[in-house]
């Protein structure tokens, strides 16, 4: 340890320069870092949604979940399934042991789910894994004086667009949304009048409505992909099919796929069908404040910041100006601001515990003597020393915080907020000391290079047993490990680098600003022997030490006293409520109807 405190001091230039540097970018790296309210977290279930068109329950089960139970089951690491059969679609939850791999769990589920012969009208199944990152950052309802259609159409070609083009949105998914279809009723008296089938509108209608890949084209070393596209444009066009020909009096109609048709009339789709725009059945049915609407799901990408996705994407919306006026975008749920109340309100809690911490050593550092004014004066320096280092060891905390790949939360927050009040231990221990030898008469320079090298070991020993405290609660097995790893890491990487601070950096701004006189000494003077013989203390002293003679005095009594305090304080356990989350106020009431088997 010694080594680094004779290499701070010799290159006293390089070590400024390197504080400057730690604080500065210490302050971009928090203002840049990601945040989130919570820890990323991967919870241990894998989810298996498999869709099964026009089915009941009992034949979602039987095709469709029972297989699935089947080939995952017996996995490594598996705790438990549950799976959920209703119509149309079956659902099957997956619970692992924390700690699994769960990438490795999602591989290996795909991989068995794949190679089951379900019935050909059953979709592929969609395995997707449960974190805090599929949930939705920000819920918007668009909502207007008119049909679900028509906002759709709104939604897709002036809203969606500007929302996708957001950095950190990965996608956007949108709720009660209604497909829009062309609906072809046919007459069939007119349909045999002209000797024509369905057979023959469906095949003419699907010949003409065509996109498939047409091979490639090779030119100059590069090859372009050629696609065939007739598709139809325009519900006229649709209406002007042909679909056959009508023959000569006495003879059979032609179909619109023979060759010869000359002298034969075009029989139109109009001719014997009304085409319309019409909508799906809706399997869903969205209302905002009484209105029809569509809702809006933006989920942010993993390493995108939350408050920076919903602030631009909120900015996109306020600058959308190609949308009619009686459409309007309702704000149902936004986290970014949530993460930066929450987050703002650590900050502040933390700059406090800073404050106080450096109020408090100003006091203590305090001398009244000779005058108030001077003695003021004279804690300046070495409280600007504390005031300095504890910074210092926080920006150094996050930066490691940036290398380590946490983001900035409620959690590792909380951590460095807790720091605060502990980093300053080491520079105080490192201060006194050196002020001790400088009292001595010693060199200022020799003074921090032998004062550090004294307290080194205790420091390093005394902020490594604190550590070892809070290490063992990143190990904690379960969701709540998950939660305190950023607590235990942040807390231990601040107080890591208060060591290398107190070693480093503390020594040479001591070196650099401590006089004689700085601290009250043991006689009350502002350095030395005051003259009268010196026995006059400080009010501090004078309160603690009858506390100091009483308890050596009464060894058995101050003993008795420490395991009564610490057994009542323990006992207390017993009846403080104790919960994984406290119970906050809800800003949402959710009502849930369960209606009779069948209703629509």
């Amino acid at each position: 340890m010694s080594f680094l405190t004779g290499l701070a001091l010799r290159r006293r230039s390089v070590t400024l320069l390197i504080i400057v540097l730690v604080l500065v970018a210490g302050v971009y790296t928090y203002n840049t870092l990601q945040r989130e309210l919570f820890p990323e977290i991967e919870f241990p279930n894998m989810t298996i949604i498999t869709f099964y068109p026009n089915a009941n329950p009992e034949a979602v089960e039987r095709d469709v979940t029972d297989p699935i139970e089947e080939a995952i089951d017996g996995m490594e690491g598996l705790k438990e399934i549950q799976s959920t059969s209703s119509e149309n679609v079956s659902l099957v939850l997956a619970t692992f042991e924390f700690g699994e791999d769960m990438k490795e769990a999602e591989r290996t589920i795909e991989a068995s789910v794949n190679g089951i012969s379900f019935p050909s009208e059953v979709e592929d199944p969609v395995v997707s894994r449960i974190n805090n990152n599929t949930f939705p950052v920000l819920q918007l309802s668009v909502v207007g004086d008119r049909d679900i259609p028509s906002l759709q159409r709104i939604l897709e070609d002036s809203i969606l667009p500007r929302i996708e083009r957001v950095d950190g949105v990965f996608r956007v998914d949108v709720l009660g949304k209604i497909d829009e279809q062309v609906t072809v009723s046919v007459d069939t008296d007119k349909l045999e009048d002209l000797g024509l089938s369905l057979a023959q509108i469906s095949t003419a209608i699907a010949g003409n409505n065509l996109s498939f890949p047409a091979g490639d084209i090779e030119r100059r070393g590069a090859t372009f992909a050629v696609r065939t596209t007739h598709e139809f444009a325009s519900l006229d066009e649709i209406r002007n099919l042909t679909i056959g020909f009508e023959s000569p009096a006495g003879t059979s109609p032609v179909s619109a796929g023979l060759a010869d048709k000359r002298g034969q009339r075009p029989i139109r789709l109009a001719d014997v069908a009304e085409v319309e725009l019409s909508t799906d059945e809706a399997s869903s049915i969205s209302r905002t404040n009484s209105k029809p609407s569509l809702n809006i799901l933006v989920i942010k990408d993993p390493d995108a910041n939350t408050v920076e996705v919903t602030t631009q994407v909120m900015a996109e919306l306020e600058n959308l100006e190609d949308i009619p006026e009686d459409i309007e975008i309702v704000e149902l749920a936004n986290d970014g601001p949530e993460v930066e109340k929450q987050l703002s309100n650590l900050l502040r809690e933390g700059l406090l515990g800073f404050l106080f911490a450096i109020s408090a050593v100003f006091v203590f550092l305090l001398n009244t003597r000779p005058s108030l004014w001077r003695g003021v004066v004279l804690s300046l320096r070495p409280t600007a020393i504390i005031g300095i280092s504890i910074p210092l060891s926080i920006m150094s905390g996050i930066l490691i915080m940036a290398l380590a790949g946490l983001s900035l939360n409620f959690m590792s927050l909380a951590g460095l907020a807790i720091a605060v009040g502990r980093v300053v231990d080491d520079s105080i221990v490192v201060l006194e000391n050196m002020y001790r030898h400088i009292q001595r008469g010693e060199d200022r320079f020799t003074a921090a290079s032998v004062a550090t090298r004294e307290v080194g070991a205790a420091i390093v020993s005394s902020t490594l047993t604190t550590v070892v405290v809070f290490v063992p609660l990143a190990f904690i097995q379960g969701l709540v490990g998950e939660f305190f790893t950023p607590f235990a890491m942040s807390v231990s990487f601040a107080l890591l680098a208060s060591t290398v601070v107190a070693l480093t950096a503390v020594p040479v701004l001591g070196a650099l600003l401590l006089r004689q006189g700085d601290f009250p000494d043991e006689t009350g003077g502002a350095g030395g022997d005051n003259g009268n013989g010196g026995d006059r203390v400080t009010l501090l002293q004078r309160i603690y030490r009858p506390v100091l003679v009483f308890s050596l005095a009464h060894r058995i009594v101050a003993l008795l006293t420490a395991i009564l305090i610490t057994g009542s304080s323990m006992l207390l356990i017993l009846v403080i409520p104790v919960t994984f989350f406290p119970a906050g106020t809800p800003e949402y009431l959710t009502i849930n109807v369960e209606l009779p088997i069948g209703t629509s």
